[in-house]
C-alpha cells in the first residue's frame, strides 16, 4: 500500500514509559504502518511489555539484540527490517498524538523529507511547540532554518524516505554516544531535493535528565563529518556563510570541551584536520557577534589552541607522519 510508514522504536530499560509510548502509536488514525520494537538487551521488564503488545497487534514486530548496541545500533537493526516506504523514529520515553501520521492520507507527491510539528517538554512548566512550514522555500533555506531551530539534529522530527536510506547505504554511526541524529541527517540531506511539512499531529519529546559526554574521538570527529556533509548541501555562498555563522561556535566549543578533558587529543585533532583541509578554517573563523568569545576563559583556550597549531607549522612538524589512530579511538 502507498505511504506505508515503518516506525522504529529502540528500547533499553524503558519499562516506566514504554507502554504509554506504544499506546500512543497504535492509536493512530492513519493505520498503514508497522511498528518495529527493537529491544536492545534490556535488563528490566521491557521484553515482557513488548511481547504483550506484539500479541495484541499484528502491525507490531519485535526484534531483540543479543547484546546492547546503543541507540544507534538499535536503530540500524530497525532499518534492516523496515519494509515501509517511509521511516520514522520514536524514542521510548516520548509520545505522539493520534493524528501524527494523518497527513499521509492526502500525500500524493513524494518529497524526499517531511517535517512534522513537535512539542518539546523540559518539565511540566516549560513546554514549546514548533511547527515549521516549508511553503515555497528552497531546500537550502529550509535546511538552514531547521538547523537554526535545532530540529535537524533530531531524527524524531522528520519522516525519511526509505529508498534514499537504502540506495545510499545511510546508517547511524554506532561509535557515537551523542549527536548521532545530526550525523545521520546530515548524511541523508546530501540527497534531498524536495521537502514538505505536515500541519497535523504532534510528536512530544521529553528532554532527558542525563548529560552528554564530551571528549574522545567519536564526538569531535562527528562534528567535522557533519560539517563536510553540509558543505555538499549548502552550495550557494549565502547559505554556506549563514551556516558557518551558526556552526562555528558549536564546533569551537566542542573542541574546547575535548581540550578540557584531553589536551593531547584536541591538539592532534586540529593538526590532523589542518592537513586534511576540512574544517579548521571554519573553527578559526569568527566575528564580534559570536557569543562564545565573550567568555575570557574560552578566549584563553582558543589562544592556546591556535598558538599550538602555529607552533607546529613553524616547527615544520611532520604532520603527515602523525599516527593518531590510537588517539582517535580514545574515549575519555
Amino acid at each position: 500500500m502507498d505511504n506505508k510508514v515503518s516506525i522504529i522504536l529502540p528500547i533499553y530499560n524503558a519499562e516506566a514509559t514504554l507502554s504509554s509510548c506504544i499506546k500512543s502509536i497504535i492509536q493512530q488514525k492513519f493505520t498503514n504502518f508497522e511498528l518495529i520494537l527493537v529491544n536492545d538487551a534490556s535488563l528490566d521488564n521491557t521484553i515482557k511489555i513488548c511481547e504483550q503488545f506484539a500479541l495484541q497487534d499484528n502491525r507490531i514486530r519485535l526484534i531483540s539484540n543479543k547484546i546492547n548496541k546503543g541507540v544507534s545500533g538499535a536503530r540500524n537493526t530497525g532499518l534492516a527490517h523496515a519494509t515501509g516506504e517511509w521511516v520514522a523514529f520514536v524514542d521510548a520515553d516520548d509520545m505522539v498524538s493520534p493524528d501524527w501520521l494523518s497527513d499521509f492520507f492526502d500525500l500524493s507527491q513524494k518529497p524526499d523529507l517531511i517535517i512534522h510539528p513537535v512539542e518539546l517538554i523540559i518539565d511540566e512548566e516549560h513546554r514549546k511547540n514548533i511547527a515549521y512550514c516549508v511553503k515555497e522555500k528552497t531546500v537550502e533555506k529550509t535546511l538552514l532554518d531547521l538547523y537554526k531551530i535545532h530540529l535537524i539534529g533530531f531524527v524524531w522530527s522528520m519522516f525519511y524516505k526509505k529508498s534514499i536510506i537504502k540506495n545510499n547505504d545511510i546508517r547511524f554511526d554506532e561509535r557515537l554516544k551523542a549527536i548521532e541524529d545530526l550525523e545521520f541527517t546530515s548524511h541523508y540531506c546530501r540527497y534531498v531535493k524536495s521537502i514538505e511539512s505536515f500541519k497535523k499531529g504532534t510528536y512530544t519529546y521529553r528532554y532527558p535528565n542525563g548529560k552528554h559526554c564530551y571528549g574522545g574521538y567519536n564526538y569531535c570527529e562527528a562534528f567535522f563529518i557533519i560539517y563536510n556533509n553540509f558543505k555538499n548541501v549548502f552550495r550557494s555562498n549565502k547559505s554556506m556563510n549563514a551556516f558557518n555563522k551558526s556552526f562555528a561556535p558549536v564546533l569551537a566549543s566542542t573542541i574546547l570541551k575535548v581540550y578540557l578533558s584531553n589536551k593531547n587529543l584536541a591538539t592532534q585533532m586540529i593538526i590532523w584536520y589542518r592537513r586534511n583541509m576540512s574544517a579548521l578554517p571554519l573553527f578559526l573563523w569568527t566575528n564580534g557577534r559570536l557569543g562564545f568569545i565573550g567568555n575570557l576563559f574560552i578566549k584563553l583556550r582558543i589562544v592556546w589552541l591556535v598558538s599550538m597549531f602555529r607552533w607546529c607549522i613553524r616547527s615544520k612538524l611532520p604532520i603527515q607522519n602523525i599516527d593518531i589512530s590510537n588517539v582517535l579511538n580514545t574515549n575519555k
